[in-house]
């Protein structure tokens, strides 16, 4: 599928989703909540699946990252000496 395909198919699943809670009042709040984010979090899992949208990347840890290079440099500076 395309891009524009997924999103036209979550699209539409999307607001049969809040036709049936605002409109119908045939679902209840908590449903909606549940349902409404499970559909856009399942158009990116598609996506993803189809290699139109990339993963995130977790955050660096920069701290932790920083405290192993001043390690490497203090282990240089000792045979350095």
């Amino acid at each position: 599928m395309t891009e524009n395909e997924i999103k036209v198919k979550y699209t539409e699943l999307h607001d049969s989703l809040s036709k049936k809670y605002y409109q119908d009042k045939a679902i209840s709040k908590e449903d909606f909540d549940a349902q409404h984010c499970q559909v856009w979090e399942d158009m990116k899992t598609e996506l993803i699946s189809e290699g139109l949208l990339s993963v995130p990347e977790t955050p660096r840890d920069l701290a932790t990252e920083i405290d192993i290079i001043n390690a490497e440099i203090e282990k240089l500076k000792e045979v350095s000496a």
